[in-house]
């Protein structure tokens, strides 16, 4: 009995120790915390930005800049990543990886071998956000130094993630959101874009970090439309509120009404947004009908004269939201006919309603059935509050 205790007691100490066959030496890696990918003629230009750990963990001063990035090139994504060992003193790790930036003459030529790299790569998680540049090289947004956040990759993660939340012309994309949409028939993805504005020279610097103005930064571009896996075109802001609308992605935003006396404008901050979208095929014809319902409260009035405080002023602006809220999705399902790319899934929405009748679309449907898709919108907007004051005190106190 004794025997047989012993040897359960040091199989469970070998098991233990097994453990650490494969442990790897933070000093003998490189944090990578941003990917760039861009292409020149056949070959992939791969830009790794990664944490300098002296300048993170160090409270004392210092003229060293918190990250560095490399850029090398290789006939896949993989070589250049393994020729970078010639450049950086210690190996990649991607485990921390936040954002993946891809530049936008690659993504017009497709994402697939992108995405085969990321999803094969064993050490990679899948909750980093992909974005798309917009005239520039992904090369050049990781080489911006970014003010608040030491760390640039950070400040774009974060920035998706508010601006979606707060603002809505963007939306934060991982890995396995994209490859979905890809192979999806009836859907096809979109991705966040950014862009630098300002001198490059100087953004590269510490110089753009040491005012209070940067005078180089880094701004998120709306969204761009892919068809499959290839970039096809650009929302503008007004579009691209109009596709988190549709695709009920809507946690804040803020929109603004004109009132026809004097100018003025009664700014409305949408809290609560629900979107259904409904297919249906009659005598072999596919519709969708898109239903919104909003919560609304006044966040602020300038010069206008209606009172807030009377009823038909409140059936007014919901009146307004909704001719509004109208306005914005025909501009953004335009824009997507435009380029016969489907990126608000109607297309599964219609075969999810009539699997059969699908059946018979599909092949057609981005070519020849969405660019001619009838769609229906009704939007029904409700004042629920209307700030800690009722009637504005703008026109007190005249002489």
């Amino acid at each position: 009995m004794i025997k047989l205790i012993r040897i359960i007691v040091f199989t469970l100490i070998f098991i233990a120790l097994s453990g650490c066959w494969s442990k790897k030496e933070l000093s003998d890696l490189a944090i990578t915390t941003a990917i760039g990918i861009d292409k020149q003629e056949d070959q992939y230009l791969v830009s790794a930005q990664i944490i300098n750990p002296g300048e993170i963990a160090g409270k004392a001063l210092s003229n060293r800049t918190a990250v560095s990035t490399y850029e090398v090139e290789g006939r896949s994504i993989s070589e250049a990543f393994r020729k970078m060992s010639k450049e950086a003193p210690r190996r990649m790790y991607l485990s921390h990886v936040r954002i993946v930036v891809i530049g936008e003459t690659i993504a017009k030529e497709g994402l697939k071998q992108i995405l085969d790299y990321l999803s094969r790569y064993y050490e990679a998680r899948t909750d980093f956000y992909l974005v798309v540049t917009k005239d520039q090289t992904a090369h050049d947004i990781l080489s911006i130094l970014t003010p608040i956040e030491k760390i640039p990759a950070n400040k774009i993660f974060n920035s998706i993630k508010v601006s979606e939340g707060n603002w809505a012309p963007t939306k934060g994309v991982q890995l396995d959101d994209l490859i979905s949409k890809i192979i999806s028939d009836g859907n096809n993805p979109v991705l966040t874009g950014i862009k630098y504005e300002g001198n490059l020279e100087e953004g590269s610097s510490l110089k753009n970090i040491e005012s209070v103005s940067s005078p180089t930064r880094v701004e998120l571009e709306n969204l761009a439309l892919f068809r499959g896996d290839r970039l096809v075109g650009w929302f503008n802001t007004i579009e691209a509120k109009g596709f988190n609308y549709i695709t009920d992605n809507i946690k804040e935003t803020v929109g603004v009404i004109e009132c026809e006396e004097n100018n003025g404008r009664i700014t409305i901050q949408l809290f609560n947004s629900n979107t259904n979208v409904e297919g249906q095929v009659k005598q072999g014809k596919p519709k969708i009908i898109i239903d919104i319902k909003c919560e609304l409260k006044v966040e602020e009035v300038s010069k206008c004269e209606r009172k807030l405080s009377e009823e038909d002023t409140i059936k007014w602006i919901e009146e307004k939201s909704n001719k509004q809220i109208k306005k914005i999705l025909l501009a953004s399902i335009n824009k997507a006919k435009e380029h016969k790319a489907d990126v608000f899934g109607f297309g599964d929405t219609i075969r999810r309603a009539n699997p059969k009748a699908w059946k018979g679309m599909r092949d057609n449907w981005n070519d020849e059935l969405f660019p001619n898709l009838e769609i229906e919108i009704r939007a029904e907007s409700t004042i629920r509050r209307l700030g800690t004051i009722t009637e504005s005190f703008q026109e007190q106190g005249k002489e």
